[in-house]
């Protein structure tokens, strides 16, 4: 049986910000933003890129989550590579905030399967608003022992997966482009590209 690890999707595997130059493009909104998140990786507060109030911009997040421009995103190179060298020795579970719509997860469960056929053993998600911390505590309570690793690029996910984790698997805190920041915690590892993640080469005894 293999072990488990977690992995955030946006901007740790997908580039979710990929096609939403497009997307804002035929919405009639200025792609200024969009397209600073394809240069430098930046998270842009939904209100501030679509240009609306915050209700309005969460709309439109779940509006491209839904429709075609988020079946076919690329993958990171990088994700490739690290999925595609650790895939037999290890399950991956996706842990992502994408949507619980129906249609968002068909383009989600589409767009991972085609790039990383047989690496993902199941997908979690929640709305990009929730917190991730209901799905981590659903997953340790089913896989237990088997989870070794949680994987993400966003301060507040790895803050909540140690909480509920504690020491008893690895944290990695990807910072695309160099970024420096710090967590409530510090049991964690922070690397720049998935290749630079030390993954243990071991097994479960059964």
């Amino acid at each position: 049986m293999k072990q488990i690890i977690l992995l955030d999707i946006d901007g740790t595997v997908l580039q979710w910000q990929a096609n939403l130059a497009f997307y804002c493009h035929d919405q009639g909104i200025k792609s200024d933003y969009a397209l600073q998140m394809l240069l430098n990786e930046d998270f842009v507060e939904p209100s501030k890129l679509f240009g609306v109030s915050s209700r309005l911009a969460e709309q439109y997040i779940h509006d491209y989550n839904m429709s075609d421009y988020c079946r076919t995103l690329p993958a990171y190179r990088d994700a490739l590579e690290f999925i595609e060298k650790y895939k037999e020795k290890y399950d991956f579970i996706a842990v992502t905030k994408f949507s619980k719509n129906p249609v968002a997860l068909s383009n989600r469960m589409y767009n991972l399967h085609t790039l990383f056929p047989d690496a993902f053993k199941d997908i979690y998600s929640c709305d990009f608003s929730e917190s991730k911390s209901e799905i981590l505590e659903e997953l340790k309570h089913k896989y237990r022992e088997r989870i070794v690793m949680f994987v993400d690029d966003q301060v507040s996910n790895i803050d909540a997966s140690i909480g509920i984790f504690g020491s008893s698997i690895e944290h990695i805190l990807l910072t695309r482009g160099g970024k420096q920041v710090k967590t409530w915690y510090s049991d964690y590892f922070q690397v720049e590209s998935l290749m630079a993640i030390d993954v243990p080469d071991n097994s479960l005894p059964f």
